[in-house]
């Protein structure tokens, strides 16, 4: 029979679990440049995508500094595919929503009714 069977050491000593810092806001860097990215051609809804865009841009930045002040590097890839990916989300969006307003112009200020003899 083994020595340490039903006989559990614990080390009370152990310092408190702490996640590594910026970790999150990786996290959440990288699912909103997936989400800017995957959406951007929805039309208006590009706007939202832009938005979204901006914000992984941020949180990716503070994300990149948080670990550059800890020294943990761990989550930095994960930070740099979300400034990526949120970069990409926001070009992809801009161009988006400017086409669609050349193409809403471009329908507005075409004079159909002249052609069309209803009276």
């Amino acid at each position: 029979m083994d020595n340490n069977s039903g006989n559990f050491n614990y080390n009370q000593n152990q310092p408190p679990y702490l996640p590594e810092p910026g970790r999150g806001k990786a996290v959440a860097s990288l699912v909103l440049g997936i989400i800017s990215v995957v959406f951007f051609w929805a039309g208006y809804f590009s706007i939202l995508t832009a938005i979204l865009a901006i914000i992984g841009l941020v949180l990716s930045v503070n994300a990149r500094k948080e670990m550059q002040m800890a020294g943990n590097y761990a989550s930095r890839s994960m930070a740099t595919a979300g400034l990526v990916l949120s970069i990409i989300g926001l070009v992809l969006s801009a161009i988006s929503i400017i086409s669609c307003i050349i193409c809403v112009s471009a329908i507005n200020s075409y004079r159909w009714w002249d052609y069309w003899d209803f009276f």
